[in-house]
């Protein structure tokens, strides 16, 4: 019984693409062979009793199988191409045998296919472009770092492949991190063809006692824990801060702010990324406080008592939106704010994700 088997595998990342092909090029097996053995641009070979033909013009391997093989006879035909800035592996197969010994071809060769898949894959990571770092001198002892990063993609990754150029520009003098932007192209659509850089702006300050980007889980003393009247403060100051800067009252909200936050970002500069924000999320509808995170004297921090606030919010043109608000306590017993990361997607752009997409997002953001 002669049966035919058509096959082409489209690999683009982790999604496989199936689609309808001609065939091979040539009515049987044979002639296939014949037509390749005639040609003097094309390399043959016999390799574990298969003749292999090495088609380099089109870039292109036949693989014939052996007169003692199952499926004989049977030509398989395989190339590596790009398309659409993607990676594929483009595989006809033409097989005059039983139904169950072809069924068998087909299966190994995708095997070998998925390991050459993987193989590409790990030559390209080793590919990955080098980081970009640009500095630029903000005053005296102040600077802003611009990393464009193919390794890192989270705020923090990208403060720790700050941290030797921030030492470096500093001298002999300690490094402080201050406010950061960030901005990030990864991709959430399978069919996206390209890796989109990382990029952040950290400002850092030369002096003083260095902190790192965010305080660590590991506390010295792994017994402390918070008073009450601290678990309640930081709670009623989060939430004051929230409904000031959701009132508009941006002086109460900018004096919750930690001398070195201040020192980075001047309050009319504050003020005018806040109502941005404001004027693009529209009215405040919820604002919830998910957990808090107490630490005491973390490693690679200022020694003291730190509290990381998480929330969730919504807004009527933003319906995802969420972060931390860090808090460290002063020497009166207050706490001031030593950092904030927020992240959030405005309906407009919600509207034009796929479906499945937004709740991937959202796991991604940590929503």
């Amino acid at each position: 019984m002669r049966v035919l088997i058509l096959l082409l595998l489209f690999f683009v990342n982790t999604t496989v693409w199936a689609e309808e092909t001609r065939g091979i090029g040539f009515p049987t097996v044979a002639a296939a062979l014949e037509a390749l053995k005639a040609r003097t641009d094309v390399n043959i070979s016999i390799q574990g009793g298969w003749t292999i033909a090495d088609d380099r013009l089109a870039d292109t391997i036949w693989s014939f199988t052996p007169s003692d093989h199952p499926a004989y006879p049977a030509a398989v035909k395989r190339a590596i191409v790009s398309k659409d800035g993607g990676l594929y592996v483009n595989m006809t197969a033409l097989c005059q045998a039983s139904k169950a010994a072809c069924d068998k071809l087909i299966t190994d060769f995708k095997e070998l296919n998925e390991k050459m898949i993987q193989s590409i894959r790990k030559e390209s990571a080793q590919a990955t472009p080098e980081s970009e770092i640009q500095v630029q001198r903000l005053g005296d002892d102040a600077f802003r770092l611009t990393l464009k990063s193919f390794r890192s993609r989270t705020v923090d990754a990208g403060q720790e492949e700050l941290l030797a150029k921030a030492r470096e520009v500093c001298g002999g003098k300690s490094a402080r991190y201050g406010k950061y932007t960030f901005e990030t192209d990864e991709a959430i659509s399978p069919t996206a063809a390209e890796k989109r850089p990382f990029m952040i702006r950290q400002d850092i300050i030369c002096g003083g006692t260095e902190s790192s980007p965010a305080p660590t889980s590991a506390n010295k003393d792994p017994q402390w824990r918070p008073t009450t009247s601290q678990e309640q403060l930081v709670e009623r100051q989060t939430l004051a801060y929230f409904s000031a800067k959701d009132g508009k009252k941006y002086q109460a909200a900018y004096a919750l702010l930690s001398p070195a936050q201040k020192e980075i970002i001047s309050y009319e500069r504050w003020t005018s990324m806040r109502e941005e924000f404001n004027a693009k999320a529209g009215e405040v509808l919820s604002r919830k406080i998910k957990k808090v995170t107490w630490y005491k004297d973390p490693p690679r921090a200022a020694p003291g008592v730190y509290a990381a606030a998480d929330f969730v919010s919504q807004f009527a043109n933003v319906d995802l939106h969420c972060g931390f608000i860090a808090w460290q306590e002063q020497p009166d017993g207050s706490f001031l704010l030593v950092r904030e990361e927020e992240n959030f997607i405005d309906n407009n752009v919600k509207k034009k994700l796929k479906p499945g997409e937004f709740e991937k997002v959202r796991a991604q953001f940590g929503c």
